[in-house]
């Protein structure tokens, strides 16, 4: 729908979902990809496109550093994934010279930077269009084991919302 130069009436607004995680969730000499405990078995429904934020807040040892992939029992096209955080090996997250900007599918595993100090910001985008219905499931890990372990923290979430495409 075209909403250009026309009045916009809340019915003509897609609502945007949220899911925040519970509690803390840690992750101790693993890198072992696990279902996070709150960002799992999301419903999505055939014929409709999605766009999804995950905001994502790490800690733990700079040595562990921490990577997320994501998993779908759907069948998904027309795919986009960008991936934005601190770079592993950074010895400051909040430098600004640490920055990763990539694009990769969506089963592919990131590593991100910690710093064993500050909590890591991991900012997601995910784009796609669903073909069969199915689920979406965030999945992370220490990058490499460590014995101190790797947390995402319950200011971690997410955002759902269906697009419509332009002039429909």
């Amino acid at each position: 729908m075209a909403l250009a130069g026309k009045r916009v009436r809340t019915s003509d607004i897609t609502p945007r979902y949220f899911i925040s995680k519970a509690a803390n969730e840690t992750v101790t000499s693993s890198t072992a990809m696990q279902d996070d405990d709150d960002f799992v078995g999301i419903a999505l429904e055939a014929g409709k496109y999605y766009w999804i934020t995950a905001i994502l807040h790490a800690s733990g040892a700079a040595a562990g550093d921490v990577k997320v992939g994501w998993t779908t029992t759907a069948t998904i096209s027309d795919t986009g994934r960008s991936c934005i955080g601190p770079s592993t090996g950074t010895a400051d997250v909040t430098a600004s010279a640490v920055m990763r900007c990539s694009n990769h599918a969506y089963t592919t595993a990131i590593a991100y930077g910690i710093d064993g100090a500050a909590s890591t910001c991991i900012m997601e985008h995910l784009r796609f269009y669903c073909d069969v219905a199915g689920t979406l499931t965030m999945q992370w890990a220490q990058n490499t084991s460590n014995a101190t372990g790797t947390t995402l923290s319950a200011a971690s979430y997410l955002t759902i919302e269906e697009l419509v495409p332009y002039g429909t």
